[in-house]
């Protein structure tokens, strides 16, 4: 392996004499250290790199799937290919996750009616408490207490509208709801009372989210755009990197700038390479990238800004357990150890917006870009458009 190895990059000339292109592609991508970290095993099935029993367990279901093994893979499993369908669904519904739950046991038969209780017990009775006669069976149970509360009307229409799904599910949860009043505490409620509460119920959860929805970001771990560009404290460089991805041509684009607590750019660096690259590992690399080229300029002081929280959240907490990235991150937790002072901040996509604009410019590049003393008019048009940033006089 080493032979392939040369300062910490692949040494593509000898891996495509070797390897097919698919291969040299797969082999290429993967990321290496800078700082001579040492070899570790992880386990490929969790993001931290680390064994855990879920991770297992779910790797023990596909392998018993593939040998078509029903003992052990379970044909009525959540995770069966034939109903996977059904399952995302209902996972996927904007309803309470206690709704979920009792929608899932109504599909899988396990809802604790009478008539399951008397088949699973045999000490039950599986008499319905509320006609005292007919066998309690989901489907009786649903019906009888539709027919009872008046209000099945009202599940298929709210206000002349045809109601949705889960406008449904929260109805027939509110007939569950009312059945165990009966059955445990003789409850005698008023049917509109009920269903009106259930209704009630779910219009609230679902502009509490809609609320939610409006007031966080993507979600994907990357910033919403908005915002400008904050100078650092007195003393401090400030570092923005961005990376670009150009998924067809098989190429990567890393964008670095530089600027002083007086918004003055001290620097800026584009850089590309031909290979398959993996956003997050490319984050983590423009900052490997921007700590090396820091300490060679002599910054003591710097701060380190990016749109990726993944990784900015992984450094804050000082750790380097990632799949894909753990290497990368212990080479930048180490380089940290070189400087005065080194902090990481998550920022939005607005404020990074010259980082941003050098990883893209860098896509159209053969070899790294480095502008330190002058700069071009537009990398100098877009920092004084940023938060008012200043670029030194030619």
């Amino acid at each position: 392996m080493q032979e392939l190895i040369s300062n910490g990059k692949w040494k593509m000339d000898l891996l495509q004499n070797i390897f097919n292109k698919e291969d040299c592609a797969r082999i290429g991508s993967i990321p290496l250290s800078t700082c001579d970290s040492k070899d570790r095993f992880v386990w490929p099935r969790s993001n931290s790199g680390k064994y855990t029993i879920k991770s297992g367990y779910v790797l023990a279901k596909e392998m018993s799937s593939r040998k078509g093994d029903t003992q052990v893979g379970g044909g009525n499993s959540s995770r069966n290919k034939a109903n996977s369908g059904v399952w995302k669904f209902l996972w996927g519904l904007n309803i309470k996750h206690k709704l979920k739950h009792f929608i899932w046991k109504c599909l899988r038969g396990i809802l604790p009616v009478n008539e399951v209780l008397k088949r699973r017990t045999g000490k039950a009775d599986d008499k319905c408490v509320g006609c005292g006669e007919q066998t309690e069976t989901l489907e009786h149970m649903l019906f009888f207490f539709a027919r009872m509360l008046n209000s099945y009307g009202k599940l298929l229409l709210l206000g002349g509208m045809v109601c949705r799904i889960s406008d449904t599910i929260s109805g027939i949860g509110g007939m569950w709801k009312a059945r165990n009043g009966v059955q445990f505490n003789r409850e005698k409620r008023c049917p509109g009372q009920t269903i009106n509460k259930a209704v009630q119920e779910w219009f609230e959860y679902r502009n509490i989210n809609s609320e939610a929805d409006r007031s966080k970001g993507t979600g994907d771990g990357t910033a919403m755009v908005g915002g400008k560009w904050t100078p650092p404290p007195k003393g401090f460089i400030s570092m923005n990197t961005d990376v670009s991805l150009n998924m067809q041509e098989r190429k990567v684009g890393w964008g670095i700038v530089a600027r002083n607590d007086d918004c003055v750019l001290v620097g800026a660096w584009a850089v590309s390479e031909n290979r398959l690259g993996d956003p997050v590992v490319e984050e983590a690399t423009a900052i490997r990238k921007a700590l090396i080229v820091a300490k060679q300029n002599g910054w003591g002081k710097i701060v380190l800004q990016l749109d990726c929280k993944t990784i900015v959240d992984k450094l804050n907490a000082k750790s380097a357990e990632h799949l894909s990235v753990g290497v990368i991150l212990f080479d930048i937790l180490k380089l940290r150890m070189d400087f005065v002072e080194c902090s990481f901040s998550f920022i939005r996509r607005g404020e990074n917006s010259v980082a941003h604009h050098l990883a893209k410019f860098a896509l159209h590049l053969v070899d790294e870009n480095v502008w330190q003393e002058s700069f071009p008019d537009w990398l100098s048009s877009l920092a004084s458009k940023d938060a008012g940033a200043r670029t030194p006089a030619l």
